[in-house]
C-alpha cells in the first residue's frame, strides 16, 4: 500500500504582527462609510471569529508590497498593485496577476522586506486564507508552501478549483504541517493552471487565522468528558485527558494519546489513515492501488449526527468519480459511521462498493494503520483465533489485532465482526512507509455493496479498560444476552455498541449478569421517543449521564468493568402540564 490509501485528486479545496482591532484607524468601507480593517475582516470571513488572526496582505497599504515577488515566464506577464480592484466588502486594494501559463507566478518572501514582514512562525493558526478573482470557471489556483533554510527546504503544494468571481480560498495548515515545517515558513508561491490563453487573476486578504470552535464539551477538560472541536475544516472528537481523533477529508488523520501527550506532540497515524479502511487484496497482502478504475477524484463529505455526554456519531462519505459536478448520488462510493465513546471504544459500520461491471477485485478486506514519527515503530499482534486456516462458524476464539507503540504508552486493538470476516485478521509491516496494519480479510464473494462492521479500541498500556483484551473482544464478537425481566430485547447492534431494548408499559428491566461474561463499559439505547421524562437505576441509584440519540431515544452507558449481577431499570412518564397561573 502507498503511504496513504489512495492518491487521488481531492475535488474539495485541502487546502508581521498580530491583527488586534485597529479602533484609531479608519478606512472608507465599500459605500463611502467608515469602518475598521477588523469589522471588515469579521464580516467578510466567518472563520476570524473563534480567535487570533494574522494579516499577511491585504494590498490595502503600499509597504505590503515589499513582500511581492513575480516570476513572469510568459510574454507580456505581469503582476501590478491595483488600489481598487479589490473584493469589496474588505477595500480597495488588490494584487492583479496577468498570466499567461502556471509558470507565472506570484511568490510572497521576506527578501526585501523593510516595513512589513511575512511570519514566519504558523504554529497556531489552522487556516491559510485567501481571496481570489477568476474571470471564469475552471481555472485552478496553485499554492506552494516553503520552510526551512534553503539547504534543505520542505514544500507543500495544494490546488483549488476556482469558480466564475470571487472565490475565498481555504488551505487547512494541519495538513500542511505534514509535509513542511510551520515554525519556520519562508516562502509562498501562487500560481494559475487551467487556462488556454493569458487571464487576469486579483488577490486580496491573504490571512492566517486560529479558526478554531468547540461545537460540543470543553476541548480542555481532563476528566474524561466528551468534547468535540472544529479546528479549521477538520474536527476534532475526544475525551479530555485520554484521547483525540482528528477528522479530515473523510479520513481518521490524527490520533493523540492525551494521558502521556497533552500536547499532542506524537500523531499516532502520521503519513497514513487510521481506518478502518476498504483494502483490495491480493491473496492475504492489500494490493498497492485497487480503486483506480471506480474514479479519477475522489469527493468526500462528513456530518457530525450527533454530539452528547453519551457519544459522538459521525457520519463520513467517498464517491469515486471522474466528473466532480455531475451527480454523484449513484457513483461507486465508500461510507462509514463511526460511533465514539468517551471510553475510547469507538464502534464503525462501514459500506463500500464491491464491484461493478467493470471491476472486480479478486478481493477485499477492511485495514486499520498506525504509522508514528519517524524513528518509532509499531508492533503488530494477533489473538490465537486469528488463524486464517481456521474455517470454523462460529470460531471457538474471536479474530482480533493489537497494535502497540514500541514507546509503551498507546495500543489499538481491533476486532471484526466474525459474522463478516471469520476469523481472517493479517498483520502486515510496511517498513518503507514506518507503519504497522492489522488486515480483516472478508471470505465473502464480490457483491455490488459490501457491509462490514467492527470495534476499534483505543488506550493506554496497562488502563483499567484494557484488562483482559480477550475478554473484550469476546464480549464484542459474542456479546452476552440480558435477562430481561420487563420490556424486550432486539439484541446487540455491532455497528453502534448498543443493546437495544423495548419498554412496556414505560418501563424497562434487565440483569447484566457479569459473573458468567464480564462487559466492558457497555452501552444502551431504549426506543422510546423524546418527549418523555426517564430516569435510569443502576442497582437501585440513579444514573445521572444519560442522552438521547438523533431519533429521540434514550442513550446511556455505564463505565467500567461489570463482573457482578447487575440490575438496571429505566422509567419513563409523560411530563406534568404546567400549572395555570
Amino acid at each position: 500500500m502507498n503511504a496513504r490509501p489512495y492518491r487521488y485528486r481531492w475535488a474539495m479545496c485541502t487546502a508581521v504582527a498580530l491583527f488586534t482591532p485597529l479602533g484609531a484607524c479608519r478606512l472608507p468601507g465599500p459605500s463611502g462609510s467608515t469602518s475598521t480593517r477588523t469589522d471588515r475582516f469579521l464580516l467578510a470571513y466567518s472563520e476570524l471569529h473563534s480567535g487570533p488572526f494574522v494579516v499577511i496582505a491585504d494590498f490595502e497599504d503600499a509597504k505590503h508590497m515589499e513582500l511581492i515577488h513575480s516570476s513572469p515566464a510568459a510574454p507580456k506577464a505581469s503582476c501590478v498593485w491595483d488600489v481598487r480592484g479589490g473584493r469589496p466588502e474588505t477595500g480597495g486594494g488588490c494584487l492583479r496577476l496577468k498570466a499567461g501559463s502556471r509558470d507565472d507566478s506570484i511568490i510572497i518572501n521576506n527578501d526585501d522586506a523593510t516595513h512589513w514582514f511575512l511570519k514566519r512562525d504558523w504554529r497556531q493558526f489552522d487556516l491559510l486564507l485567501m481571496a481570489v478573482h477568476s474571470p471564469k470557471s475552471g481555472l485552478n489556483l496553485e499554492v506552494e508552501i516553503s520552510s526551512g533554510p534553503s539547504d534543505d527546504p520542505h514544500h507543500t503544494r495544494s490546488t483549488m478549483k476556482l469558480d466564475r468571481g470571487w472565490n475565498v480560498a481555504r488551505l487547512d495548515l494541519a495538513e500542511a504541517g505534514e509535509n513542511i515545517l510551520l515554525d519556520d515558513v519562508r516562502e509562498l508561491r501562487l500560481a494559475i493552471s487551467g487556462m488556454n490563453r493569458p487571464v487576469e487573476v486579483r488577490f486580496d486578504d491573504i490571512i492566517l487565522t486560529a479558526a478554531r470552535e468547540d461545537l460540543f464539551g470543553d476541548s480542555k477538560n481532563r476528566d474524561g468528558d466528551l468534547y468535540v472541536q472544529r479546528v479549521g475544516r477538520r474536527w476534532r472528537i475526544g475525551a479530555g485527558g485520554r484521547f483525540e481523533w482528528t477528522f479530515a477529508h473523510g479520513q481518521v488523520a490524527e490520533w493523540y494519546h492525551l494521558a502521556t501527550d497533552p500536547y499532542r506532540l506524537r500523531n499516532l497515524v502520521r503519513g497514513t489513515t487510521l481506518g478502518p479502511t476498504p483494502v483490495v487484496l491480493d491473496g492475504e497482502n492489500a494490493a498497492q492501488n485497487g480503486f483506480e478504475s471506480l474514479g479519477e477524484r475522489v469527493v468526500s463529505r462528513q456530518a457530525i449526527l450527533e454530539m452528547s455526554l453519551v457519544r459522538a456519531v459521525v457520519l463520513v462519505e467517498w464517491r469515486f468519480v471522474d466528473d466532480p459536478d455531475a451527480p454523484q448520488q449513484d457513483q461507486p462510493f465508500q461510507r462509514w459511521l463511526y460511533t465514539i465513546y468517551p471510553t475510547g471504544q469507538i464502534y464503525v459500520g462501514v459500506e463500500a462498493t464491491g464491484a461493478t461491471e467493470r471491476w472486480s477485485p479478486p478481493g477485499l478486506g477492511l485495514a486499520v494503520a498506525l504509522s508514528p514519527a519517524t524513528g518509532e515503530t509499531f508492533g503488530a499482534d494477533l489473538s490465537p483465533g486469528a488463524d486464517v486456516s481456521d474455517e470454523q462458524d462460529p470460531p471457538e476464539l474471536p479474530a482480533y489485532g493489537v497494535l502497540r507503540s514500541t514507546e509503551g504508552d498507546a495500543q489499538l486493538v481491533f476486532v471484526p465482526s466474525p459474522t463478516d470476516f471469520g476469523t481472517r485478521v493479517v498483520k502486515q509491516v510496511d517498513v518503507e512507509h514506518n507503519r504497522a496494519l492489522l488486515i480483516a480479510t472478508d471470505r465473502g464473494v464480490a457483491e455490488a455493496v459490501k457491509t462490514w462492521s467492527a470495534h476499534l479500541l483505543l488506550a493506554g498500556v496497562g488502563e483499567e479498560l484494557q484488562r483482559p483484551i480477550a475478554e473484550q473482544a469476546m464480549s464484542y464478537a459474542r456479546p452476552p444476552a440480558l435477562l430481561v425481566e420487563v420490556g424486550s430485547s432486539h439484541g446487540f447492534e455491532p455497528s453502534t455498541g448498543c443493546y437495544v431494548l423495548s419498554p412496556r408499559e414505560g418501563r424497562v428491566r434487565f440483569v447484566i449478569d457479569g459473573t458468567v461474561s464480564p462487559l466492558y463499559s457497555p452501552v444502551f439505547r431504549i426506543l422510546e421517543q423524546d418527549g418523555l421524562q426517564a430516569w435510569v437505576y443502576v442497582q437501585d441509584r440513579i444514573l445521572d449521564r444519560v442522552a438521547r440519540d438523533r431519533a429521540g431515544n434514550l442513550l446511556f452507558q455505564l463505565p467500567g468493568v461489570i463482573r457482578d449481577r447487575t440490575t438496571i431499570e429505566v422509567l419513563f412518564r409523560r411530563p406534568a402540564p404546567a400549572s395555570e397561573g
